[in-house]
């Protein structure tokens, strides 16, 4: 594939059963080798993948097929729940950077399994225990819907600034 603006190219190898095993290119800072080593599962998820510059991502997965862990080495690991709040769908609930908390996550969601809340950093943590925290990370969301499935007002914070729509 190549760009038609600075003529930079990106290629894609696949393995047997046509799925990406390596990406390289050229005209992009001198590398060439943008992604390799691209394992799967059995099932096709993503099991691991060697970077250009070095570095490499590990996935690992709970028994019912859902990631569970996601890791580059000195650079970000995630761990991932599911089973918060009485959620029993599969959906993710937790999300914990093992390297920055305010980048930690928690979900929340209504009876038909829409997102109604999103929080970062140690609300989310006091999410998990049912109490409140400091509004130290990147956002928090809030939506509310009317009896009708109809979204009627949408609450977001960005750092310190409050939005509501």
């Amino acid at each position: 594939m190549t760009n038609s603006i600075n003529n930079s190219q990106v290629s894609y190898g696949y393995d047997q059963s046509t799925r990406v095993n390596g990406i390289t290119g050229s005209g992009y800072g001198g590398v060439s080798t943008y992604a390799s080593n691209i394992s799967y599962r059995a099932w096709n998820g993503l099991k691991s993948t060697s970077y250009g510059d070095g570095r490499a991502l590990s996935v690992s997965y709970d028994n019912r097929l859902r990631p569970t862990q996601w890791y580059i080495p000195n650079v970000m690991r995630w761990n991932y729940a599911y089973d918060n709040f009485n959620e029993k769908t599969g959906r993710v609930t937790y999300a914990q950077n093992l390297d920055d908390g305010t980048l930690d996550r928690s979900y929340d969601y209504d009876h038909v399994g829409r997102l109604i809340e999103a929080r970062t950093g140690s609300e989310a943590r006091g999410h998990l225990i049912g109490q409140g925290g400091a509004q130290d990370g990147p956002y928090a969301h809030s939506y509310h819907y009317d009896q009708i499935d109809h979204e009627h007002d949408r609450s977001r914070s960005l750092g310190r600034r409050n939005f509501t729509q």
